[in-house]
This record gives C-alpha cells, sequence and structure tokens, in this order.
C-alpha cells in the first residue's frame, strides 16, 4: 500500500518541478536559439524604453483578419488575427511607473515562495503517511496549508493578470485595437487547492472518530 502511495507522489512532484522548469528553461532555450541564429551585431535591436506583452482585440470585430505571414509549408501567405503583441515604446520609462516595478517583483517573490512551502509540506505529508502518522494533527494542518497555499498562488495568479492588464491600459491605447485580457489563471489551482482542504477535513473526521472509538472501548 505504501509502496503505491510513495510512487504516486513521487510522480506529483516530477510533475510539479516539470511545471516549474518547463518555463524557465524554454525561455532560455529561445532566447539563445535568437543569439545564435544572429549574424551580425547590427541584426540584434536593444529595446528601449519600455517592452510589454499586450493582449489585443480588434475593435471592429474578432475575426478581422488584418495580416498576413508567409507559411514556408505551402509557400502561400495566410490571414493572420493579432491578438498578442510584445511592444517596445522607446518614449515610455519604466521611473514613471515603479509601483508597479515593485509590486511584480514581490508577486514573483510570492510565488516563488508558496511554491517552496508547497514542496516541503508535502514531502512531510510523505513523510508522515510512511511513519504510520496518519491519524495525527500535523498531517491534517499540513494538508490544509498546502490547499491554502494553491489558494493563495491561484489568487496572486489573478493579481499579475490585473496589475499586467491595467499598466498596459495605463501605457497603450491602439488605432484598431483595445487592450485585453486574452490569457486567465486555470482554476485547476483552485479546485486543487480547495481539493487538499476536503480531505483535511476527511482526515480530521477520521481522527476523531478514532479517538470516539477509543474512549468508548
Amino acid at each position: 500500500m505504501k509502496k503505491k502511495f510513495n510512487l504516486m507522489c513521487v510522480v506529483m512532484l516530477i510533475a510539479l518541478l516539470f511545471g516549474l522548469a518547463v518555463p524557465m528553461l524554454t525561455t532560455f532555450a529561445t532566447g539563445f536559439m535568437q543569439g545564435w541564429d544572429a549574424t551580425t551585431i547590427e541584426q540584434t535591436v536593444t529595446p528601449t524604453g519600455v517592452v510589454s506583452s499586450v493582449g489585443v482585440l480588434p475593435k471592429k470585430g474578432p475575426m478581422k483578419w488584418s495580416h498576413r505571414i508567409v507559411n514556408t509549408k505551402t509557400g502561400k501567405e495566410e490571414n493572420v488575427q493579432l491578438i498578442q503583441a510584445l511592444v517596445n515604446a522607446p518614449e515610455l520609462s519604466r521611473d514613471d511607473h515603479r509601483m508597479f516595478n515593485i509590486v511584480m517583483p514581490a508577486l514573483g517573490f510570492l510565488s516563488l515562495a508558496v511554491c517552496v512551502l508547497f514542496l516541503v509540506f508535502l514531502v512531510d505529508i510523505i513523510l508522515s503517511v510512511n511513519r504510520n502518522r496518519i491519524f495525527d494533527k500535523r498531517l491534517e494542518q499540513r494538508l490544509a496549508w498546502c490547499g491554502w497555499l494553491l489558494i493563495i498562488h491561484y489568487a496572486e495568479s489573478w493579481a499579475v493578470t490585473i496589475l499586467n492588464y491595467m499598466q498596459n491600459t495605463a501605457l497603450y491605447e491602439f488605432e484598431e485595437y483595445i487592450v485585453s485580457i486574452i490569457e486567465y489563471p486555470h482554476t485547476s489551482l483552485l479546485l486543487a487547492g480547495i481539493g487538499m482542504l476536503i480531505i483535511g477535513q476527511i482526515f480530521k473526521i477520521a481522527r476523531q472518530l478514532k479517538e470516539e472509538q477509543e474512549l468508548t472501548i
């Protein structure tokens, strides 16, 4: 029984670490390939001012195909709808948005702290089960903490999304597009957090029933 439990926990830890590592490795690999493909220094443009990833929607309808790019598979141009753009605004200064520049890194550190604490508590849960401490208040507390940490991470994701949107609406106003939110935080984090809180309550009820049975005997 414990071997199966440990195997499932190891798979879960690998999945968590994989989910954290892939975005960082993808970003590094993309930057490395772009630098490798650059043949001359003149081809590399150093961005100045403010660089932002902005979600946009056409003002005249969601199905406006305003751009065309060549599909090298067919050699023909394909219609493209712009929904997200990486904008470099040389005339803007980051110094004018100091609060945003402080809050966003703080949220990043918060997200990292939440991930580290979640892994620590998850390992503690695994060790508690292996040491036959299933009916222990410590296990219930660790399950509750894991649930709340997932919910905090979900709320932090929403804070980042909203702050990015507010920042972009304050900086940009495009002629044919409106600034929008195109990617929302996944509710899977919220559901997983609530699920762990429920599991913690189930363990609490089981421990209380066990204590009542022991007193009855």
